[in-house]
């Protein structure tokens, strides 16, 4: 029966070929699907391997099995289909920037545009108070040399000394 389709096909009756297609639609697809595992990919492979098969329907030879020469097909359109995501993967790998490495520019955008220290200070500076006027301790040359690493290190070294407060 498939061999007579065939034949129909190769002397120009391309309507026999959708009875090949609904032969091997479900199973060409099945077969797509385990290969590329995604169902979505796997639908486009198989509508591409009717395509390549329909356009070189003529080349087909009954030495094999009809069903052979279309899974062949099939696996090689998938191992294309499987090199071109792996290709892609690289190409997005490469030319994605290094998230670990802050950049010329997000070095500067994070000095100009964080908040100042002595803005913050506000509310870090209330919890260091001395008891006996009130006032918060802060660097005498000001804020702006300063890391929060250090202001945190003079703030826990001059509270711990004026409130006997422990900080640990």
């Amino acid at each position: 029966m498939i061999e007579k389709w065939i034949v129909s096909v190769q002397d120009g009756r391309t309507e026999d070929y959708s009875a090949i297609v609904e032969l091997y639609q479900r199973r060409i697809f099945i077969y797509c699907c385990r290969m590329l595992e995604n169902e979505q990919e796997a639908e486009d492979a198989a509508q591409d391997i009717f395509v390549k098969a329909y356009q070189s329907i003529q080349s087909y030879r009954p030495t094999a099995g009809f069903s052979a020469w279309l899974y062949k097909i099939a696996y090689r359109h998938c191992l294309n289909v499987l090199r071109r995501r792996r290709l892609q993967l690289h190409k997005r790998a490469l030319f994605q920037p290094d998230k670990s490495v802050e950049s010329p520019e997000e070095i500067v955008d994070r000095q100009l545009f964080s908040p100042p220290l002595d803005s913050v200070l506000k509310f870090v500076g209330t919890s260091c108070r001395s008891e006996r006027n009130g006032q918060a301790y802060y660097p005498a040359g000001g804020l702006d040399e300063y890391t929060w690493r250090e202001f945190g290190l003079y703030q826990r070294i001059h509270c711990t000394k004026s409130n006997g407060s422990n900080w640990s």
